[in-house]
């Protein structure tokens, strides 16, 4: 039978068929995740905090998913969920960028500008290659000390240049460390190579095809 390549956006409405019915017949699959992703990059965050919540109730522990959430709730403009959720993937895994990226955002809209500092100067030290980053830092830095008086900004500056320095000893040190597997890691094989569909059979044999693609990786899930 001839087949069809499909545009991205039939790709994703096949995909939210199909992860659909895996979890109808397998609600404790983790392939939910991949599922609100696809609505939030859809423009359905909604559905995306809708889908997260569901699959959280059975794997709570899952960081991934729950960073999923904040960012979703972000989309959404519900900064205090966000931030809730953010923070227990943040406790949990401290070096989760994408988590500390978008709490410091929260915290810039907030206007609570130290809190923002905070999460990216951790970032810069998760990172210390990254510019976007340190470029993102020195705006934070420059946006704190013009909130200061003249006589507060010497002492902001002279403390700031102390924490500097700190930080550049310690990802010197780090550099020497063993990189700590992160225990998000195991999750993330489960998902990685499932969207990797090109082509696929037209109408009533649709889900037979994507069945059939797939279905080694609904065992696994």
């Amino acid at each position: 039978m001839q087949k069809k390549i499909l545009k991205r956006r039939d790709r994703d409405s096949l995909l939210i068929f199909y992860y659909t019915r895996v979890l109808e017949k397998k609600p404790e699959s983790c392939i939910f995740l991949p599922l609100a992703d696809i609505y939030r990059r859809k423009g359905m965050p909604e559905l995306a905090i809708q889908t997260c919540l569901k699959g959280l109730r059975l794997h709570p522990d899952y960081m991934s998913a729950r960073v999923l959430l904040g960012i979703s709730y972000f989309d959404c403009e519900k900064f205090d969920d966000a931030e809730r959720e953010l923070k227990m993937v943040v406790d949990s895994v401290a070096d989760n960028i994408i988590a500390r990226k978008v709490l410091s955002d929260i915290y810039r809209r907030k206007g609570m500008i130290d809190d923002a500092l905070r999460e990216m100067e951790a970032i810069v030290h998760i990172a210390p290659i990254n510019k976007d980053f340190k470029v993102i830092l020195e705006n934070l830095q420059t946006a704190r000390l013009k909130s200061y008086s003249s006589q507060q900004r010497e002492v902001l500056q002279v403390t700031t240049a102390a924490t500097q320095q700190s930080h550049d000893r310690l990802s010197q040190e780090s550099q020497s460390i063993p990189y700590a597997k992160s225990t998000t890691d195991d999750h993330e094989k489960k998902f990685r190579d499932t969207d990797d569909m090109e082509n696929i059979l037209d109408d009533k044999e649709a889900f037979e095809e994507i069945e059939k693609i797939f279905s080694s990786k609904i065992r696994g899930s």
